[in-house]
């Protein structure tokens, strides 16, 4: 018999690109859905603690895995651990790969057969993020505010997330002369 599973939302991310737009996520859903359970590894992991343990324990009490996914890193070994862990601890967990550079149909299996959001435009954004509302709280009476809450801070992120995109650095985009001076640029 399976163990109850929690309400808390994991954020599962891999790399520069990825670990960017999560934070940026990370930061703005706190404030678009108070109260919101939601875990991050390097947002969490207080000093001292065994991090791996500390991702397994987080892993076994989510009930949502968000996947930021991009082209530097749709195949991590490490993010397909972490969708597996989701998977494999509860029947009603849900696991949504999150699209940031890339068509969601250019996902290859095993993240392909979970149903994605299409990207992180407002119409995909909302539809999760109210999804997200209403499997993890106990207030569902509040829809109309978080609604409100989202079109209220959309824009910010909207305009971060642009400023993230265009301000990235691709390793394929950097000549091969200034790969192993790489490290000089702040990117």
């Amino acid at each position: 018999m399976k163990e109850e599973i929690g309400n808390q939302v994991f954020i599962s991310w891999s790399g520069k690109l990825s670990k960017s737009v999560s934070t940026l996520f990370y930061d703005w859903i706190r404030n678009v859905i108070q109260g919101i359970q939601i875990f991050k590894s390097d947002h969490n992991i207080d000093l001292g603690i065994t991090w791996n343990k500390k991702i397994f324990e987080e892993l076994s009490k989510s009930k949502y895995g968000l996947i930021f996914l991009s082209k530097e890193n749709i195949d991590s070994p490490w993010l397909l651990f972490e969708a597996g862990a989701l998977l494999g601890s509860f029947e009603n967990n849900r696991i949504i790969p999150i699209a940031i550079d890339f068509n969601i149909r250019e996902l290859n299996q095993p993240l392909s057969s979970f149903q994605s959001s299409k990207g992180l435009d407002k119409e995909s954004l909302k539809k999760m993020v109210l999804q997200i509302y209403k499997d993890t709280t106990n207030n569902p009476g509040i829809e109309a505010v978080i609604v409100k809450s989202f079109n209220d801070k959309f824009n910010d992120f909207d305009t971060q997330l642009k400023d993230i995109l265009a301000n990235h650095v691709y390793k394929e985009d950097v000549p091969q002369e200034l790969e192993p001076n790489l490290s000089l640029i702040h990117i």
